[in-house]
């Protein structure tokens, strides 16, 4: 499953996920385009 699929599966384990590869500086799977529609409705 891709992280942009799972975003709309679970979206928990989704931002576990994202949060875990911000940290780690693993952009090879990042789901950018959520990443920042999720920002951008701070």
């Amino acid at each position: 499953m891709s992280n942009s699929d799972l975003y709309n599966q679970d979206f928990f384990l989704w931002t576990d996920i994202t949060c875990k590869q911000l940290k780690t500086r693993n952009f090879d799977e990042f789901d950018i385009e959520n990443l920042i529609e999720e920002i951008a409705t701070l």
